[in-house]
């Protein structure tokens, strides 16, 4: 990602369940990566001009105990993330 804004990006109203998460995805919009669709199998993102459709494999939600939110993206061509946000004392434990 680079570091410069993207000067087209759209004001776009994000939705979402918490507040840092929303300015998270308004500010990747502004670097030029935008969500452009979401349902439960797959989300459509275009990346600075390139859509790019990748398949949820799995979703866990944020609760109070766990402290975080992960989920797995298949990329195209096979390859498999898992990204997590959350709180940093429930980060940092599974870095470590």
């Amino acid at each position: 990602m680079g570091s410069e804004f993207h000067e087209d990006a759209k004001a776009i109203d994000y939705q979402g369940e918490s507040s840092d998460g929303q300015a998270l995805v308004a500010a990747a919009s502004v670097y030029g990566y935008t969500l452009n669709e979401r349902t439960s199998s797959h989300i459509v993102v275009d990346v600075i001009g390139e859509k790019l459709m990748l398949d949820l494999q799995g979703l866990d939600e944020f609760d109070r105990i766990r402290k975080r939110t992960s989920v797995v993206i298949r990329f195209p061509y096979n390859f498999v993330v898992v990204m997590g946000k959350g709180a940093d004392s429930s980060m940092l434990g599974i870095l470590s």
